[in-house]
């Protein structure tokens, strides 16, 4: 069977992406901050609880979660945020840290691992 990982499953984009593999009969490795109900007892659905925005933690929650005899087929990184809709004259650095960490450098971070 082949295994996708995908990112932000908790909902949105990546809980509809996840729910979509299953149906075509992928192992799907789901990494979120909570598990969806949608997923959670599904036979191929295996959840990885990590917090994506906090970067130097993804490496080893994903070491810790998933087997290194275990292979990853694909991955989808939908996990993502717009942040705080404002001008950016009123939008503090540390806002726009926030998001760049989880959108782009969380990315980085599991696409190394």
């Amino acid at each position: 069977m082949r295994r996708i990982l995908i990112t932000g499953v908790s909902r949105g984009l990546g809980l509809s992406l996840a729910k979509e593999a299953l149906r075509r009969g992928f192992g799907v490795v789901g990494v979120g901050r909570h598990c969806s109900g949608e997923l959670a007892d599904r036979e191929s659905f295996r959840f990885v609880e990590l917090d994506l925005s906090v970067t130097e933690r993804i490496e080893a929650g994903l070491e810790r979660s998933i087997p290194g005899s275990e292979q990853i087929d694909y991955a989808v990184l939908s996990a993502g945020t717009h942040g705080p809709l404002r001008l950016s004259t009123s939008i503090s650095v540390a806002e726009i840290e926030s998001v760049m960490r989880l959108n782009t450098l969380a990315n980085k971070v599991v696409l190394d691992w």
